[in-house]
């Protein structure tokens, strides 16, 4: 499968160019790119957006990264974002919330614990389906909540 490199409309078809890209550190490349020595930095990554933030030469950039499929997409004219999608928690019974342990905004794994909900006497750990970014509580500590109710909303990114 053919990738697409885009920086700054410049396309790298990593089956047709030769790029030799060499890990200094966690966030630090040395790049090889038609006879170009590169020092790169990666200061942000968005995967939803499939879009990185580096230091390339010292000079600030976004590299946005498209596959194949991405290609086909933006031909036929559609712009989809499968890679992002809404989601959030809900209660699985009626009770009430004994504590709150996420922020709006903190990145949660699958599995992490978000909240308690206290049910006929029980204490009942609340985990994320999926990992993810907060996006808004809708509870607090001390409320009584419905079967079904939205306690938090987040995104997850498959």
């Amino acid at each position: 499968m053919k990738t697409i490199y885009s920086v700054n409309n410049i396309e790298i078809q990593k089956e047709n160019d030769i790029v030799d890209i060499v890990t200094i550190s966690e966030n630090h490349f040395h790049v090889l790119y038609r006879g170009a020595s590169l020092a790169v930095e990666v200061v942000n990554t968005d995967y939803a957006n499939k879009t990185f933030t580096l230091i390339i030469n010292k000079k600030l950039i976004t590299v946005q990264v498209k596959d194949k499929f991405d290609q086909m997409i933006a031909a036929l004219g559609m712009n989809v974002k499968s890679h992002n999608k809404a989601s959030n928690i809900k209660a699985p019974m009626p009770g009430m919330i004994l504590r709150v342990l996420v922020n709006t905004g903190e990145r949660i794994k699958k599995g992490d614990v978000v909240l308690i909900l206290e049910a006929m006497k029980m204490e009942n750990s609340i985990k994320a389906p999926h990992d993810g970014i907060i996006k808004e509580i809708k509870i607090q500590k001390g409320q009584i909540v419905e079967k079904n109710q939205e306690l938090i909303a987040f995104e997850y990114f498959i």
